[in-house]
Formats: C-alpha cells, sequence, structure tokens
C-alpha cells in the first residue's frame, strides 16, 4: 500500500475510516425520462473513443458493474480481494481512460453529428463507457480505503475530465445533458469526499476546479437542449412533404391546385414548434417547471377546440366558401394537417427542469466548497463572505436557483466553514437537514433539506 495517509481517519486505536455512499443506480424516474431516446436522433454505430478502451476490460461482467461499483471507501472494500484483483487487472484500461479523459471535446468528440435528425433510433452507445466510468469509480474508492490518495486523484481528475467533455458534446443535446446528471451523481460523494480531505494535494484541487468550472461554464439553462428538441421536431415535420395524403385532402389539392399546401402545414407546424420552444426555455431560466404542463394542457385545449369547430362546419359553409374563393376552407385544411403534426407525444420535459437545478445545485456547492478550501489553505482561515473567493477562486459568487438566485447560504466558524443551497422545495433548513439527491429521483415529493458542504 501506499505510504501516503490521505482519505483516512486516523487516530489512537484504529479510528474508523470515512465512509460515504457512492450513488450508482439509475434511478427510476431518470429510466422514465429516458424513454424520451426513442426520438432522439440516430448516432454512429462507432460508439465512443472510449470503445477501444472498453474491450480492453477485463472479468467486469455488465450485471455486476452496478454492484462493484456502490462499493463504499472503507475498511469493507479495503479487505476485498476479488475488487483488488479486479482493479489489478484492468490497469490498462484504467490508464486508457484517464489518458482519452484529458481530451478536450471539439463538440462532437463523443459521438458525431447525426446525418438525419429525424431518424428515431437508441440513444448514443454508451453501454462500454459507462462500464468504464464506473470502474474509475471503484478504483478511486479503492484508492481511498487502502491509503493511496494520489491515485485516487488522477482517477477522479478523470472523472472530471470526462464530465467535461460531455458537457461540452453538441448533439442528441437531451441526452447528453440527462447522462451528464446522471454520471456527476454517481461521482458527486467521491468527488466531495476528496475536496475535504486536508491532505488532498494543491494541484489536484486546483485541476478539479478549472474542470468542474468547464462544466458548469457549458450549461445555458438547457436552452441548446430545447432549440435541438425543436430542430429534430421540425425535421420531423419536413417529412411530411414525402407523405401520401389522405383521399379528401388530395382531392382538395387536386380541386384547388394548391400547390404550396405542403409548405403552407408545415410553416404553421415549424410556428408553433418556435413558441413551444419559448415557452420550454423561459420555464427553464425562471426555475418554474409548471410551465410547460400548463402550456402543453393549453395547447392540448385548443387542439380539441379546432377539431370540434370544423366538425361544426357542415357542407354548405364548405361550398360556398369555395365559390367566394375557398380561403376558409384553405385555412381549415392546413390548420388539420398542421394540428395531426402537433399532436406527436412529446417527452415529460416538465420532469427535466427540477432535475437540472438539482444537478446545477450540487456542482455550484462543491465548487464553492472546493474553492473556500483552496482560500483556507492560502490564508489559514476561510473568507468572510463568497465575494472574497471573486476572481481567483471563482469567476463570480454562485447563485441559489432555488432562492430566486441569490448567493449561495454561507456561515464560517473559527476554522470551519458550511456552505449550502436550498432544495426542491426551496425552503432553508439552516443547513441541519441533508437533501437526499437519490430518495428526490424516486420521488419528487421527497425534496425538503438543503444541499450541504461543510468542512
Amino acid at each position: 500500500m501506499n505510504g501516503d495517509r490521505g482519505f483516512r481517519d486516523r487516530g489512537n486505536g484504529g479510528k474508523r475510516m470515512a465512509h460515504i455512499r457512492v450513488v450508482i443506480r439509475r434511478c427510476d424516474n431518470i429510466v422514465r425520462a429516458a424513454a424520451i431516446a426513442c426520438l432522439l436522433p440516430v448516432f454512429s454505430l462507432a460508439g465512443t473513443p472510449y470503445d477501444i478502451t472498453t474491450d480492453l476490460v477485463n472479468n467486469m461482467p455488465e450485471e455486476k458493474t452496478g454492484a462493484m461499483a456502490s462499493l463504499r471507501p472503507g475498511p469493507v472494500l479495503a479487505a476485498d480481494m476479488k475488487v483488488a484483483g479486479l482493479l489489478s487487472d484492468n490497469r490498462i484500461p484504467l490508464e486508457s481512460f484517464r489518458e482519452t479523459a484529458k481530451a478536450a471535446s471539439d463538440g462532437y468528440f463523443l459521438w458525431p453529428k447525426p446525418e438525419d435528425l429525424s431518424a428515431k433510433d437508441a440513444i448514443p452507445p454508451l453501454t462500454g463507457l459507462t462500464r468504464l466510468y464506473r470502474l474509475a469509480l471503484l478504483d478511486a474508492a479503492f484508492r481511498m480505503s487502502v491509503n493511496q490518495p494520489r491515485e485516487a486523484e488522477k482517477d477522479l481528475l478523470a472523472v472530471a475530465g470526462l464530465l467535461g467533455q460531455l458537457a461540452h458534446q453538441g448533439s442528441g443535446l437531451l441526452a447528453k445533458q440527462m447522462y451528464l446528471q446522471l454520471c456527476f451523481q454517481r461521482a458527486y460523494p467521491l468527488l466531495e469526499l476528496s475536496v475535504r480531505e486536508k491532505r488532498a494535494s494543491p494541484v489536484y484541487l486546483t485541476e478539479l476546479s478549472l474542470r468542474l468550472a468547464a462544466v458548469e461554464n457549458a450549461q445555458n439553462g438547457m436552452e441548446s437542449a430545447f432549440q435541438d428538441e425543436k430542430e429534430f421536431y421540425g425535421a420531423l415535420f419536413e417529412k411530411f412533404r414525402s407523405q401520401k395524403l389522405p383521399l379528401s385532402t388530395r382531392l382538395y389539392v387536386r380541386f384547388t391546385s394548391d400547390t404550396g399546401f405542403k409548405d403552407s402545414v408545415i410553416a404553421s407546424a415549424k410556428a408553433s414548434l418556435e413558441e413551444e420552444a419559448r415557452v420550454y426555455i423561459d420555464a427553464v431560466r425562471t426555475n418554474s417547471p409548471e410551465k410547460i404542463p400548463a402550456y402543453r394542457e393549453k395547447t392540448g385545449k385548443e387542439l380539441k377546440e379546432r377539431a370540434a369547430a370544423r366538425d361544426r362546419r357542415g357542407w354548405w359553409a364548405v361550398f360556398m366558401d369555395a365559390v367566394r374563393g375557398g380561403d376558409e376552407n384553405h385555412k381549415h385544411m392546413v390548420q388539420k394537417a398542421a394540428d395531426k403534426l402537433l399532436a406527436a407525444e412529446r417527452p415529460a420535459y416538465a420532469e427535466l427542469v427540477p432535475r437540472y437545478y438539482v444537478f446545477m445545485s450540487h456542482l455550484r456547492v462543491l465548487r464553492a466548497g472546493l474553492a473556500l478550501n483552496r482560500y483556507r489553505r492560502d490564508r489559514r482561515r476561510p473568507p468572510a463572505g463568497l465575494e472574497k473567493l471573486v476572481p481567483a477562486y471563482l469567476a463570480e459568487v454562485p447563485a441559489d436557483p432555488y432562492n430566486n438566485y441569490q448567493p449561495l447560504t454561507y456561515m464560517k466558524s473559527g476554522k470551519c466553514f458550511t456552505v449550502y443551497a436550498f432544495g426542491p422545495d426551496k425552503k432553508s433548513d439552516k443547513a441541519s437537514a441533508p437533501f437526499d439527491w437519490e430518495s428526490y429521483f424516486k420521488d419528487a415529493s421527497k425534496n425538503s433539506g438543503d444541499i450541504i458542504f461543510r468542512n
């Protein structure tokens, strides 16, 4: 074992090693949200740059990776010879993962831009990448358990590097965003533990600070993800040009010589898409997920009302409008076809907004805790306020999206400090009760507690 004794709680009588839970299970709600994958663009079967490394992984069946990655740092993990053997057998893929995670993303590093936006296919082929990611987390937890903190730091910097690559990925943005959140959730306990460790190397803390900043700087309130969804549905609507129209519509087009009928339908549907995207983006910017179901309910009601109005038109009204030029008939025919396009089922977008802000709150609290630790190391005491961290340690004071975007709450006592964000219930528990990320993703009603970093 490495002689470096970081990451261990020491004392007379051999004090118990620090335990921390590694969250690795794909939560039920995220699985449901991931059902949107069937609506996402087609991706290259070539997979990710990590796939060659995945082929080198030994003795790690897919069904066992989740259970192994859930093992906690501590004496039990340190004494697990199966884990030790597995990690020993996989030093080469782990080193390869570390190296690949250093690469900068050009926007399409993990998977290329799809050629056909409207194609339906599975999410990017991330199974191999997930196995590698779990292997790196397991190695980090094991190295923490056996007092090899520098090796653990290498793993965690690689994890942060992958998070940055995901954050800058430019295609499949909604799937990317969900996968990024899931990966960060799994890594958060180990990252938090490493930042709180008094013997963490200054180089590690500085580099981790840069990599986490890169992740946050790439966020834009999911605006690009919703714009990407708009482009996807717009591409689907374009396929309407090649579709065979119903008999009644074909007869109408032939009788009226309306050669621009399909153009009118697509233009009408895309105009509604623009409005929809604006509503969704505003819901994220204001952290108001309730705006999305309210909008969907309103548009659903409007679709039904327009259909009922069309059904009430008798043949005489249709005939007389045709005699007068047919403007009303044209309007109703275009409206009917456009409404069928707009009636396509949408993913549960409203569920994604609070999950995004839970992710962002954890990221901001972790970055603030990291900056406070670096400040305290340099000056032997924590700062009087978070504004003292700017600009040397943070570009700006982190805002709390669950507290009307006020600065994160900060308290200090002597050389100790606490920084926290409100939880999704938008209430302060004064850092007395921690928010349970995993429970919340299973049941949205379990939204109490604060997102806390204490050191």
